[in-house]
């Protein structure tokens, strides 16, 4: 284990210094920058890839780069050009490479965001350089990291604990000089608030980590961001997703769309709904109909889900 997350650091190092030498603006977040911060060393940590993230403009570029480099794309498995390439590029958030000799793979982020809830944009972000092994790393600044991990923890309804023990250790340990209140005014932004009070009830719940600052945002909770907390303990106790419980024959399935319907921000459910039940890009490896005829994948989507159904195993 320690092995391959030391590849994993030498990795980061290495495509970060190709990105660099191409002047491509990047920002590195969860993985090696949490395990540096608040874990004491890349090797203290267990992550299995790197998150990379870029803007929509340079993603070609990185993608091109990385190949290059010795990366192959796994996610999408499909060609991304045509329709395809516009779907993808409107409804997902990033692609996915391996470098098979190295064995490490790469998310690469072209935003960061989910069904129903959005982050700032690359632009928008404040981010940090830390250094490691006398290389630096460009990741975000704490205050900007602690809310994504939040999201990220969130929308996947906290289903690794590893998620939430990482906001509890950037607490307790109170290393990286970052703001709980900071972080609830850039939620608000978003309209996620809801979000840092459900992660806050769920480090008190869990954890039973209260701070004075905890204890003042936690005066404001409201129903709907306590019954997202309580549905997120039903997962992890469950042991959502690591079991298997994607499958919709399985209970939680249906718990978990209900809980993301609750959980997307002010205006977006319907959006959230929508792309949840209509991922109609699970067509695009077997068909590539002609641009005019896309509502035909539309169409199509329902026998996808009979063929699923009945080759389910």
């Amino acid at each position: 284990m320690k092995l391959s997350l030391l590849n994993m650091h030498g990795e980061i190092i290495r495509i970060t210094r190709i990105l660099e030498q191409h002047d491509l603006p990047y920002i590195i977040v969860k993985g090696v920058p949490l395990a540096i911060e608040i874990y004491g060393g890349s090797d203290k940590r267990q992550c299995k890839d790197i998150d990379l993230w870029v803007t929509p403009d340079n993603l070609e570029k990185a993608q091109k780069l990385l190949i290059d480099a010795g990366y192959q794309q796994t996610l999408p498995s499909y060609q991304l050009n045509g329709y395809k390439k516009d779907y993808y590029l409107r409804h997902k958030h990033d692609l996915a490479l391996f470098h098979t000799k190295r064995k490490v793979e790469i998310e690469l982020h072209f935003r960061l965001e989910y069904f129903g809830i959005k982050f700032f944009r690359f632009d928008q972000v404040t981010t940090q350089q830390i250094i490691s092994n006398k290389c630096q790393i460009v990741t975000l600044q704490h205050d900007y990291h602690i809310l994504y991990l939040m999201l990220h923890g969130a929308i996947h309804a906290w289903s690794r604990l590893r998620w939430l023990h990482d906001i509890y250790l950037y607490i307790m340990q109170d290393k990286c000089n970052f703001n709980l209140t900071r972080v609830y005014q850039l939620s608000l932004q978003l309209n996620c608030n809801h979000i840092v009070l459900q992660t806050l009830s769920l480090l008190d719940r869990v954890y039973n980590c209260r701070t004075p600052e905890i204890n003042q945002l936690l005066s404001q909770i409201d129903k709907r961001s306590l019954l997202l907390a309580q549905n997120a303990h039903q997962f992890i106790v469950a042991d959502y997703e690591l079991t298997g419980g994607h499958g919709i024959f399985n209970k939680m399935f249906f718990k978990y769309r209900q809980y993301l319907a609750r959980l997307a921000a002010k205006g977006q459910r319907h959006q959230a709904i929508f792309g949840d039940l209509f991922k109609i890009d699970r067509l695009f490896p077997y068909l590539n109909l002609p641009r005019g005829c896309e509502f035909g994948y539309y169409l199509l989507y329902p026998l996808w889900i009979i063929k699923y159904i009945i080759t389910r195993k």
